[in-house]
């Protein structure tokens, strides 16, 4: 869609259409329809996120052909008229935050963070593991978000449509709570939005390190289709891999799924290097070609190199033994193409966590053998190209 303003008039062009409202509403015509929070989030020069999405269409303010829906399940009929009317982020401050000495106990609860580089539009920080990226209805009071707030002078506008939840705060990816490493925020609205068509659009290169139970070949592929377990709450599984026959890729199903299964799940690719490795475990550098929910643990375990202490797709023998309670993964190397001065920010994180540094030094690994394996890896690329 294109949006332009005319005098008082705004007119929004979408798949040919235009529909004209006062400046203070938005409406396109929604030509295939689909779930109303999908539909909303694909207006990107209005909603920064899906999550955005969310809390427009549960704020009430969301119509589709003159009615207000809002339950974010909706399914909108194609070539419906959607009207995104006037809405205003929640604060940190309209959130019942006004008391001082509640915000106190969360400067308490969210200590600050280790910044990796920062300016007026962005903040890179290093998560530590045990940390939720934003709050769930489950964790409302510590998290990144919060940290990002209370001491490191994000915007308080909020990207969470969850009710128990008091913000998102310009993050636009996320870690597993257990996972570590490089994360980024926008500081402020538009540079969070720019971020997001980013992630969306792939346009970003994430690099992770791994500890992983067995020695690892050289390099592995992974290319499949993942999704859901449906049998496992919280947990994802491979659904299919993608087959050459002749010159067609066909998707295949992997046996005990169903084509409800088969229709939900998503391509994910990882490319899986080995750095070093014994007889006991490997260290692992993991490029990101798509970033779907533990794809980097499924893939692994896929690969047949769990990650140590994985809770859910490691080896519950291995985990025991060297006594890890969560996974050794951590977000390596993160870069992203800057939202104002369109250059690459690329941030690397050498400070693994104790519990992972320990086994790394004890296995004979070190973060400078990383370092050294990312310079052969980028120089044969520039080679090659």
């Amino acid at each position: 869609g294109i949006l332009s303003t005319q005098g008082e008039k705004i007119s929004f062009v979408m798949f040919r259409r235009v529909i004209s409202r006062s400046a203070a509403s938005v409406s396109f015509v929604a030509r295939a329809g689909g779930r109303l929070d999908a539909v909303v989030a694909s207006a990107r020069s209005e909603v920064a996120s899906r999550a955005e999405a969310c809390e427009r269409i549960r704020s009430g303010a969301v119509l589709v052909n003159g009615i207000r829906r809002e339950k974010k399940s909706f399914a909108v009929p194609p070539g419906a008229i959607v009207e995104l009317l006037p809405h205003e982020p929640r604060t940190l401050r309209s959130l019942s935050l006004q008391d001082h000495e509640e915000v106190e106990q969360l400067r308490d609860l969210n200590p600050p963070l280790q910044v990796l580089y920062e300016d007026k539009h962005i903040i890179m920080v290093n998560k530590p593991p045990g940390l939720l990226s934003h709050p769930s209805g489950h964790e409302r009071n510590r998290s990144v978000a919060h940290s990002l707030v209370l001491h490191h002078g994000v915007n308080y506008e909020t990207w969470n449509s969850d009710e128990y939840s008091y913000f998102r705060s310009g993050i636009v990816h996320r870690l597993d709570r257990d996972t570590s490493g490089v994360m980024v925020a926008g500081k402020t609205r538009n540079a969070a939005k720019q971020l997001a068509e980013s992630f969306a659009e792939r346009n970003v290169s994430k690099s992770y390190v791994a500890l992983c139970a067995g020695k690892a070949p050289p390099l592995s592929h992974v290319d499949v289709f993942m999704g859901r377990d449906r049998a496992h709450r919280g947990r994802m599984k491979v659904i299919g891999e993608l087959r050459e026959r002749g010159r067609v890729f066909t998707r295949e199903r992997s046996g005990g799924t169903t084509e409800r299964d088969s229709k939900f799940a998503k391509r994910s690719i990882s490319h899986l290097h080995r750095i070093a490795s014994n007889d006991v475990l490997s260290l692992v550098y993991c490029v990101l070609e798509t970033g779907r929910t533990h794809q980097i643990r499924l893939h692994c375990q896929h690969a047949g190199i769990p990650v140590i202490g994985d809770p859910i797709y490691g080896i519950e023998a291995v985990n025991a033994a060297v006594d890890v309670h969560r996974q050794l993964l951590h977000a390596w190397r993160l870069a992203v193409v800057h939202p104002v001065r369109d250059e690459v920010v690329n941030v690397v994180s050498t400070d693994v966590p104790a519990d992972m540094g320990s086994l790394m030094t004890e296995s004979g690994f070190t973060a400078e053998a990383v370092l050294e394996f990312e310079k052969t890896r980028f120089r044969d690329l520039s080679a090659s190209e």
